[in-house]
């Protein structure tokens, strides 16, 4: 391959697009691959100084968007300029028309591909995945690119389970409140897996009620479950009205404790204490007036008690009368 794109090299070195042009006129084909399956465009992806050749190539007539395609590693010229940090690259990629958010065969965009690696690496790489993810954000790429179901790559990390991914993602802006076209929010669907920490990652005051009224409406005890447990107990009884208490009582998610502290807050604000401490309080007020007297402390006995005292065992017993 590359004795045959010397050529092309030579141009791009002169910034001849006029002779790029004609190469691929003429048949060249740059879409062919090396030993390593790298096409032109990924090999470009890997020098630093590649993004340099980019106009050239866009102004001879190369769809550069049609060459960013995998290689055996399952890398495009995208994910290998990003995991690079080649972001000049990317820009160039943008500028010469490439889509930076185009989706795979999977539907995955860029950001999506690289997050899904998150879960597979070693923590010592996760740094580099986070600023793989930012370099493209910073290209402009968009974070909260919608698949065509409209989830965004957080819905997407929190159906498998990846809770590194969700942080970084998090710590990226990532939005949480982005419904998907059936209206599931990527905390929704993390306590439908029952993932109580991707939900505790993904809650906040604007979606809670909102993934909290969805689950309970369809009745899922599992994910209420989950929801439960990922909520304080401050925010968990805000946004637990009565009727989803009563519902919760009859699945045994909740005790006869639990139900008190709601009553409490549903019927007055003053203290009510549950009937059994009433009954308890009750018979402890009846009992207070015939409590025995108190104990008079002990006393050491004199000289002279001692003394009747020893005459008296002398005597022996008094006898009955």
């Amino acid at each position: 391959m590359g004795g045959r794109f010397f050529r092309v090299s030579l141009a791009l070195s002169q910034k001849r697009a006029d002779v790029v042009k004609e190469l691929a006129l003429g048949g060249l084909d740059f879409s062919e691959t090396d030993s390593a399956n790298n096409n032109f465009l990924r090999q470009l992806a890997l020098d630093k100084s590649g993004f340099q050749n980019l106009r050239t190539l866009s102004q001879g007539g190369i769809d550069l968007g049609a060459l960013n395609t995998k290689n055996s590693q399952q890398q495009t010229p995208i994910t290998i300029a990003a995991t690079k940090g080649h972001k000049q690259f990317l820009r160039g990629l943008r500028d010469a028309g490439v889509d930076l958010d185009a989706e795979d065969e999977l539907g995955l965009s860029a950001i999506a591909q690289i997050a899904k690696k998150i879960s597979d690496v070693a923590p010592m790489f996760l740094q580099t995945i986070q600023l793989s993810i930012q370099c493209l954000k910073s290209a402009g790429a968009d974070i909260n690119h919608l698949n065509q179901d409209g989830q965004n790559v957080l819905h997407l990390a929190a159906q498998e389970g990846n809770l590194k991914a969700v942080q970084i993602l998090r710590a990226l802006e990532a939005d949480i409140n982005q419904p998907d076209n059936n209206g599931n929010l990527p905390a929704y669907l993390a306590a439908l897996n029952g993932r109580v920490d991707i939900c505790q990652e993904l809650l906040d005051a604007g979606n809670r009620e909102k993934v909290w009224q969805k689950i309970i409406g369809e009745k899922n005890t599992e994910a209420a479950q989950t929801l439960m447990s990922a909520m304080s107990q401050n925010d968990f009884e805000t946004i637990c009205s009565k009727q989803d208490w009563q519902w919760l009582q009859s699945v045994d998610l909740v005790e006869g404790e639990g139900e008190e502290k709601k009553r409490k807050e549903i019927s007055s604000s003053k203290e009510v204490l549950p009937p059994s401490s009433q009954t308890k309080r009750a018979r402890i007020s009846s009992l207070d007036h015939s409590a025995p007297p108190p104990i008079a402390p002990a006393t050491t006995p004199t000289k002279a008690q001692a003394k009747e005292k020893g005459s008296a065992k002398e005597m022996g017993p008094a006898n009955d009368i």
